[in-house]
């Protein structure tokens, strides 16, 4: 509360109390009655103001009229009068009636005039009656408006206070004496020389003042109040400081409190990683925007932003979110998560979710947006899709692998070894008939049963073949090495690829199923050269790389391409990353066009010796 607020308030006070004020108040000028209050309409008998406006003071109180213009004669001739004296009025009705009047002359604008403060002495002599108005006035005053009022007489400095005066200093007022400089020092150090300064200047230059200090009380309470003084002035000096005082303690307290969380909000506005703007709802400009959601969507500077609407900057992809937004907003007061796309400055889009919410400021409505960049997440839920549908494809592929091997063997069994067996049950039971017949040569006998050693020696190979391709026993008996030799000679008996292996490591330690799954890459990398690559040589590195074992497979093909490397649906490229991901290994493709395809693999080795 400022000074001019004060004397606004003081003002509407003084008027209703004015009004209210249990005693009679006239105003008058020439020995006519200017003003006069409730009290002084019904003391007297009349029905409104209005008819007691313009009456002569005469006719009110004859006595009165004599006594006020011997007390003005006196108070400009500088002789002191009583504060107060007794006579007796007139009402309408003819009654007279004992009265205490308490006067004071002022100056209007027009002249001066004279106000009597009326007390109806009929019936009580009570001592309080004898107060002056001012009294009550200031009583009243402090009852209504808890601002304390305070008097210093400059010759005594003794000082006077009203109740609330005492109350703001947690101090009763029938057994506490305030003392000027007493109360100075229950002000903070700081605040003591401001209100000893104001005080000096006060009573030396008669110069006004109007502060907010802080104060310890007698009991130890820390209060702020806010004190202003005025002077008066007789024969050039200062003759009384008075003034009022009233704690705002409240008040500071609530200021320090709003500024303070004006504070915290403000530092987790500018400080939060999500994105955060505010707009005006009238037209739509942005009045702030925090760092998150600068350095994530935007890509212009601040100023380019501040006081521009979005869609004028192009930020929002589809406007039409926007005002459907703000038609939920104005609706329901804030509208849930939706997802739209932003468009940074370099023209870069970003996907969103955006929730937003009507707030209010110094009466004027904003619209606060939050922001969620979820481009990120939409790419990995992407990619997690993808997967997932690769892998259910993968799985299908070996679902399918396993029947075409079931059906492979199945084929095999009975088209060669069924057959072989078939053969040789022929070949006993025909034997048997021949066994006893006499003319039988030995020849015959013996081409026969070599027939027959070459079928079990074909069905042998032939379930060795069926062995192989199911699992490869080469592979724990000799190990990873040879094994890959054999996969080398597959190929070299199927087509003119010439394959060579150079390996710095002798023997390969590692367990049977990382062994497995590095002979399956290395059969399926293999089985797409064949396919795909038109190669005419293979070559194949193994070295130590650290803590690594690393595979290297070169060809001299046609280099696969991007497109076929980004190939979604190839599940032999699936099936190598996912083989590789479960020995915790990495691998890299990397394809030449019409120069070949480098296929690197590595292995953790850890510190073994060759």
């Amino acid at each position: 509360m400022n000074y001019k607020s004060l004397v606004l308030i003081d003002v509407e006070q003084f008027r209703s109390i004015f009004e209210l004020a249990p005693q009679a108040i006239i105003v008058s000028q020439n020995g006519f009655c200017l003003f006069a209050n409730k009290k002084a309409v019904q003391l007297f008998g009349f029905s409104n103001a209005e008819e007691l406006k313009g009456q002569l003071i005469n006719n009110i109180s004859p006595q009165y009229s004599i006594v006020s213009a011997e007390r003005t004669l006196l108070r400009s001739k500088g002789i002191t009068v009583t504060s107060e004296f007794e006579t007796v009025c007139n009402r309408v009705d003819g009654l007279v009636f004992p009265v205490m009047i308490s006067d004071l002359d002022i100056q209007l604008h027009d002249g001066k005039a004279n106000v009597a403060f009326i007390t109806d002495m009929t019936g009580t002599k009570e001592a309080n009656l004898k107060f002056g108005f001012h009294n009550n006035l200031l009583y009243q005053m402090g009852n209504l408006a808890k601002v304390g009022a305070w008097e210093i007489d400059v010759k005594t400095m003794k000082q006077v206070w009203s109740d609330v005066t005492f109350e703001i200093h947690d101090v009763d007022r029938k057994s506490y004496d305030p003392n000027v400089n007493k109360e100075i020092s229950r002000f903070v150090s700081g605040d003591k020389l401001i209100i000893e300064k104001a005080l000096e200047d006060a009573i030396r230059c008669g110069k006004p003042y109007d502060l907010e200090l802080e104060m310890i009380t007698i009991k130890g309470n820390h209060k702020f109040v806010h004190t202003i003084a005025d002077v008066e002035i007789e024969n050039g000096k200062t003759k009384k400081v008075f003034g009022a005082i009233w704690d705002i303690s409240e008040h500071k307290h609530m200021v320090d409190a709003l500024r303070a969380s004006e504070e915290r909000f403000e530092s987790i506005f500018r400080n939060v990683p999500i994105p955060i703007t505010i707009t005006r709802l009238s037209d739509a400009k942005v009045i702030d925007l925090n760092d998150a959601f600068f350095n994530v969507f935007v890509g212009h500077t601040r100023e380019e932003v501040l006081e521009h609407d979005p869609i004028s900057l192009n930020m929002w992809v589809y406007p039409e979110d926007r005002k459907k937004m703000i038609t939920e907003i104005l609706e329901k007061g804030r509208s849930e998560y939706f997802e739209t796309k932003f468009r940074r400055k370099s023209g870069e889009l970003r996907d969103v979710f955006v929730m937003s919410e009507l707030i209010e400021s110094a009466g004027t409505p904003y619209v606060l947006e939050i922001a969620q960049d979820i481009t990120e997440s939409k790419k990995l839920e992407e990619n997690l899709k993808s997967l997932n549908d690769q892998l259910r494809a993968f799985s299908h592929r070996l679902q399918d692998v396993r029947e075409e091997e079931r059906l492979n063997v199945s084929r095999e069994l009975h088209d060669n070894v069924g057959q072989a067996l078939t053969g040789l049950k022929m070949d006993i039971s025909w034997m048997e008939k021949k066994v006893g017949e006499s003319k039988i040569k030995k020849e015959v006998i013996i081409e026969r049963l070599n027939i027959m050693k070459n079928l079990i020696d074909d069905s042998i190979n032939r379930v060795r073949q069926i062995a192989s391709d199911l699992r490869p026993s080469i592979l724990d008996t000799l190990g990873l090495l040879p094994a890959i030799e054999c996969l080398f000679d597959d190929i070299i008996e199927k087509c003119s690829i010439v394959c060579s292996l150079n390996s710095e490591v002798r023997k390969i330690n590692l367990d049977k199923q990382t062994k497995l799954n590095i002979y399956r890459i290395i059969q399926e990398t293999l089985t797409n050269i064949v396919r795909h690559a038109e190669a005419t040589s293979v070559k194949i590195k193994v070295k130590k790389q650290g803590k690594n074992i690393l595979f290297e497979i070169v060809d001299n093909g046609k280099g696969i391409s991007k497109a076929d490397l980004n190939n979604k649906t190839s599940l032999g490229l699936l099936g190598i990353r996912e083989r590789t991901a479960q020995i915790k290994g990495e691998v890299n493709i990397k394809g030449t066009a019409g120069k070949g395809t480098v296929v690197s693999l590595s292995i953790p080795y850890g510190d073994q010796n060759d």
